[in-house]
């Protein structure tokens, strides 16, 4: 009867350390981070030299940090993770992981935004940019955006916005901004040290 109390004891430590373990993980997905997977359709928006083939994925697992967000708006220059709007039908790819764009937000909420070669221009003054690579040839005629939206482009300005889901996105498709963690796993996997 001893030994029968003692497994059973032990068995309820175990349930009970799974349960919180499974608890934590939930909270940190909820409130701190998500595990997201990004193609490489948004890597080439980011870097026109990105070959992550040579690691033979299409699809690569990035840490997105979704804490700040709860705290504080977006802000500019943070490269982040998003959903396009019109992308809804984008689910779950593997265990905990769902597909996301990429993206640099150059432009906030209620600015008057143009984008004349590949330069963005906020109340007809140009933004500084030194991580813009590629040819710059996109234009975006002058727009106001709309509140609670940003405007996101890809670093490399050579590649229309469509190509990767950039342009105009309110807050709320805004998943999270990319983690130093995030980007060291990125200058790994592509053999790039700066960005």
């Amino acid at each position: 009867v001893g030994s029968f109390l003692c497994v059973l004891l032990g068995l309820g430590v175990i349930a009970l350390a799974l349960l919180l373990n499974s608890s934590l993980v939930w909270m940190q997905r909820l409130f701190l981070t998500e595990r997201a997977v990004v193609s490489q359709s948004a890597f080439d928006a980011m870097d026109l030299k990105a070959d992550i083939s040579l690691a033979g994925r299409r699809h690569f697992p990035l840490p997105f940090d979704t804490l700040t967000y709860h705290l504080r708006s977006p802000q500019r220059g943070e490269i982040v993770g998003f959903l396009p709007p019109g992308r809804e039908s984008l689910m779950a790819v593997g265990s905990g992981f769902r597909l996301r764009f990429l993206g640099r937000i150059v432009g906030l909420p209620e600015e008057t935004v143009e984008v004349r070669n590949g330069r963005v221009f906020l109340e007809d003054r140009e933004l500084s940019e030194p991580y813009i690579t590629g040819y710059p040839g996109i234009n975006l005629p002058p727009m106001r955006l709309p509140p609670g939206s940003f405007l996101i482009l890809g670093d490399n300005r050579s590649l229309p916005p469509t190509d990767y889901g950039g342009g105009i996105v309110p807050q709320e498709r805004i998943r999270g901004r990319l983690t130093d963690v995030g980007r060291m796993k990125w200058r790994f996997l592509v053999g790039q040290w700066q960005w």
